[in-house]
């Protein structure tokens, strides 16, 4: 009997999906094999418009060579993807144009054949093996009719696909995201770190960082590659590892989780003790020796996974981990930011934020809100003395001069104590004296 497990894809989680999911789904299958069996991006051409005539093929991949022929075969194939099982007769109608066997092949099936490419008919649809025979035999029969003797063709079904993606963390998460304590790419993209501001700027530092990384990255040498992403806080550490994985053959491999919280999970384990596992791991609020744990941990298990460890702890590391240090962005860049996320800031405002954040986008962005939501005080922003600024930032919805603000204000200062000299050991009477005037 199979153990099911929170890393287990049930046969159901596919047969359930509506037509756009499993076209989704099986998208993100091929770009995270992709990269698995060595295949460049350039190469595969997998819309996700499902809606318009397809000429019989939802996902191409031209003449490639992959290390393992699993999902995808050698040269040229052609994928056509269903939500629902078919009747070997339906098989054969979906060659043809309308799905009516007296018209021509469809095609793109067609194009896709000549090229002696490999025709693969994808159905979410559970059955036994002498029913997907059954259908393979209808489908043989029906091209060598069509003038196809020799064609190359696959069917995958839904136990099939299962286990092609038992071995994507990632994909997993997004089936089961109530029992694995990850997020993948597409749900990490709503935090709040990572969707404010809208547009990521750009800077020559920032470019030069992100195309090392992802030449490092699609550098296969055997070894998991570790990436350590420092700087300080808002500076935009975690939307810059973002957009660094946001081309299709790596945001499709990405997990995202919080240091504390994954190191006690299971996952943590799966990850160390299963070989069969491929992702790219984004570990988030990690300080060094947490870093250093699972950069330990991590660094022997070969390139079926990448970690990134992100934090404002800006202590240098040992190899293999590759340090990048973000530094604030120039005041352009800032600009740029804020009238780009908030057009209806005059542009003097602009100005006076843009020098106030000093290379910091959070900042900006929160001064530039507050500056929309407080009509009443918004000659202060311009003309009033840094302090203010500050206080705003502290206070965000709180009237300023209000007893809550104070004691926000008095908590963050004795916090700020805590996280720049520690708490414990031999500063432990120091750090009971703070917690007694904060009153925490």
């Amino acid at each position: 009997m199979t153990t099911i497990t929170p890393f287990t894809i049930q046969i159901r989680d596919l047969t359930n999906l509506d037509q756009f999911r499993a076209v989704d789904f099986f998208r993100r299958l091929l770009w995270a094999e992709a990269k698995r069996v060595g295949i460049s991006k350039y190469l595969i051409d997998a819309p996700d418009c499902i809606n318009v005539g397809d000429g019989g093929i939802d996902a191409l991949i031209k003449d490639v060579n992959p290390s393992i022929d699993e999902i995808i075969p050698n040269g040229t194939s052609g994928f056509q993807i269903k939500s629902s099982n078919l009747h070997p007769n339906q098989c054969k109608k979906e060659l043809h144009i309308g799905k009516n066997l007296n018209n021509p092949i469809k095609p793109e099936i067609k194009r896709l054949l000549e090229m002696d490419g490999t025709y693969i008919l994808v159905l979410f649809a559970d059955m036994p093996v002498p029913q997907k025979a059954r259908r393979e035999d209808v489908i043989r029969e029906r091209l060598a009719l069509l003038g196809y003797q020799n064609a190359k063709f696959r069917i995958y079904t839904a136990n099939q696909l299962a286990s092609f993606a038992e071995q994507y963390i990632s994909l997993v998460s997004c089936l089961n995201r109530n029992s694995i304590q990850c997020m993948p790419y597409s749900i990490w993209s709503y935090n709040a770190d990572v969707s404010m501001p809208r547009q990521f700027v750009f800077d020559e530092e920032r470019i030069k960082y992100i195309e090392e990384i992802r030449r490092e990255i699609s550098y296969n040498d055997d070894r998991c590659k570790i990436f350590r992403v420092a700087g300080l806080p808002g500076i935009g550490k975690t939307r810059f590892v973002f957009e660094t994985l946001s081309s299709d053959t790596l945001k499709h491999l990405v997990i995202y989780v919080r240091a504390d919280e994954f190191r006690f999970n299971s996952l943590y384990h799966e990850l160390l003790n299963n070989d069969n596992l491929s992702a790219i791991i984004v570990i988030d609020e990690c300080d060094i020796k947490y870093h250093d744990e699972f950069a330990r941990a991590f660094s022997g298990r070969g390139s079926r996974l990448v970690i990134f460890t992100i934090s404002h702890d800006m202590t240098n590391v040992n190899p293999p981990t590759l340090l990048y240090k973000l530094n604030p962005l120039k005041k352009e860049s800032i600009s740029e930011i804020l009238s780009l996320e908030l057009p209806n800031l005059p542009k003097d405002v602009i100005e006076r934020l843009s020098q106030f954040a000093d290379g910091y986008p959070r900042i900006a962005i929160i001064l530039g809100d507050s500056y929309l939501r407080n009509k009443d005080q918004q000659e202060k922003y311009l003309y009033i003395e840094d302090e203010y600024l500050f206080n705003r930032l502290i206070a965000g919805t709180i009237d300023i001069g209000s007893e809550r603000f104070y004691e926000t204000k008095k908590v963050l200062m004795g916090l700020s104590l805590f996280s720049k000299a520690g708490y414990l050991e031999d500063l432990q009477k120091e750090s009971k004296w703070v917690a007694e005037l904060i009153k925490c």
